[in-house]
């Protein structure tokens, strides 16, 4: 219920056939908040009563948030400073609607601004920074408690705290881009910028390609150890637990893995080179 209107998204569609659902929205359109889900639609295609009865729903006078952040829009009086978690559910098996889930998600965080959908999947919660922000091991838990209770798959991009100006809504575009090129269930800036940010290098270079199809290739069962270790620091005994191996297999394969290719895992640079090669 917004505005006094009840709507879902299904019966807002039916209402409005060309409402756009994908950002970026044209700069001429009305940006609305239906089912917690940002939509535009194109101002002239609205008669001038379709606009007056629409404005209650607008983002900018519900969520300045998404205003800011989808449409460069004034910026919200904040002080200290914001983390964006940035969301994608799977839906298809869910019990349990997107606006029960949002909301439950909100109350299991120690605070929130606002939280609202982006897309029929995607959306953004921004939480200020307190003493009780939680730990990327608190937002495992967070995500397994939603997972159970609603039969859903959640991935969550946890972005880094940064204070409210200007460069945000450039910010929230980098990390959204970040966000959708991983399939990590919970992940952050540190454990996805080596990836993500080497990646156009990487796909030019034949030396890279040619090492990437030799390993996957000829080593696959390789490549879950190669991003165990990477993900523990080179720490053998942490990686052979992750992987449910006894850490002498597991040193058994390392040495394997040296002798026939000639890169040492136990040394980071090594490691770190292989862990590019088996990224996905």
């Amino acid at each position: 219920m917004q505005g006094g209107l009840a709507l879902d998204l299904t019966n807002f569609k039916q209402l409005f056939p060309h409402v756009i659902l994908e950002q970026p929205f044209p700069p001429d359109s009305l940006v609305l908040t239906i089912d917690h889900q940002l939509v535009a639609l194109p101002a002239a295609d609205l008669t001038a009563r379709e606009q007056a009865l629409l404005a209650p729903l607008q983002t900018r006078q519900h969520d300045p948030w998404a205003q800011f952040l989808a449409e460069g829009g004034q910026q919200p009086a904040v002080d200290g400073s914001v983390r964006l978690l940035i969301f994608a559910v799977d839906f298809s098996q869910a019990q349990g609607n997107r606006h029960a889930w949002l909301e439950a998600l909100i109350s299991l965080l120690p605070q929130v601004e606002t939280g609202f959908f982006l897309n029929k999947q995607q959306g953004v919660v921004i939480e200020p920074k307190t003493a009780a922000s939680l730990s990327m091991t608190d937002f495992d838990g967070v995500v397994s408690t939603l997972d159970t209770d609603f039969e859903t798959e959640t991935h969550l991009f946890v972005g880094s705290f940064w204070p409210v100006n200007q460069a945000l809504p450039a910010i929230f575009q980098e990390e959204l881009a970040l966000a959708t090129s991983t399939s990590q269930t919970v992940t952050n800036l540190p454990q996805t910028a080596l990836r993500y940010y080497t990646t156009p290098k990487r796909e030019q270079s034949p030396i890279l390609s040619s090492l990437q199809t030799q390993i996957q290739h000829d080593y696959p069962d390789m490549v879950p150890v190669i991003g165990a270790l990477y993900h523990h620091q080179g720490n053998i005994s942490s990686a052979a637990k992750a992987l449910y191996l006894h850490r002498n297999t597991l040193q058994y394969r390392l040495d394997k893995f040296q002798e026939q290719t000639g890169f040492a895992l136990k040394n980071m640079d090594d490691l770190v080179l292989c862990y590019l090669l088996v990224a996905n």
